[in-house]
């Protein structure tokens, strides 16, 4: 059972700003929280920012500085996400709380944290690399399973760590539940062909082998480019054909000879692979 405190939203209808700030000062946030306990607060009277990012089955919507808001589909993925976001401790961008709108769980206050861009991260390509390799294999040590491990759902922390978001298809290990939800150009071709089998390490150490190629090469696995971009294809439709008929991405891409090898044998059939071994 979740344990709740109840909090309540400085977000007002009166306060609150629809963009990313004002001529008043800096954004309102939605939050006046400390980062102990179960948090659960209403917004149903808040004032929404405009623009969300849409990923999926939810959107994302920037609420100033510090936080970022999930909108989930409804109150059981709303729970889940909160669930297993916390549950992922270290290894997840720091979930600040579950929202409320009208007393129904929709989503999650998260940390804002930055998309890994090698352009404008810090860290250097190889450290980001093996940042995500670590918390992956963190993730792993807690017994769960993340079940989306792509580029777009690292994120780049306040404190300079490299952390998971999108908790939506995550499950614990010892669970072994199935379902269908996927991006299909980052998973496994044993899953694509058996989608509704149940989840294990290995594919998402096979992702993550992906989301590495994906990091240096700046392509998405599987989707050619296209003259209008990859966003008006069909990208599952399109790496479903190309994982069904066998086809492997390049990893002579990267130049890193050392990165090169430990991303090509993350796709491994074999568990035979350390980080296989948590």
């Amino acid at each position: 059972m979740l344990s709740t405190r109840a909090c309540s939203s400085t977000m007002g209808s009166e306060s609150a700003e629809t963009s990313g700030g004002s001529s008043g000062g800096r954004q309102p946030s939605p939050l006046d929280l400390d980062s102990k306990g179960t948090q659960i607060i209403e917004l149903g009277s808040a004032v929404w920012p405009e623009n969300p990012i849409r990923t999926g089955r939810s959107e994302v919507y920037m609420w100033g500085t510090e936080h970022a808001v999930k909108l989930c589909m409804g109150p059981s993925f709303a729970l889940h996400e909160y669930t297993m976001s916390r549950a992922a401790r270290n290894s997840a961008v720091r979930t600040v709380a579950m929202f409320m709108i009208h007393g129904k769980p929709k989503g999650i206050v998260m940390e804002r944290g930055k998309p890994v861009n090698p352009a404008t991260c810090e860290l250097s390509l190889k450290q980001i690399a093996f940042e995500m390799m670590r918390v992956v294999q963190e993730l792993h040590s807690v017994g769960i399973i993340h079940g989306d491990i792509k580029l777009s759902n690292f994120l780049v922390c306040r404190d300079g760590r490299v952390r998971l978001c999108d908790f939506e298809t995550s499950e614990y290990e010892c669970d072994c539940v199935s379902h269908s939800e996927m991006s299909i150009p980052w998973s496994r071709p044993s899953l694509v062909r058996n989608p509704d089998r149940p989840r294990v390490k290995a594919d998402d150490l096979y992702s993550l082998g992906l989301a590495i190629w994906e990091l240096y090469t700046g392509k998405v696995p599987f989707v050619p480019p296209t003259s209008e971009g990859w966003e008006s294809l069909d990208i599952n439709e399109v790496a479903e054909e190309a994982i069904l008929a066998g086809e492997q991405v390049d990893f002579d891409d990267i130049l890193d000879l050392e990165i090169r090898s430990v991303a090509a044998s993350l796709l491994s059939e074999e568990v035979e692979h350390p980080l296989y071994q948590v």
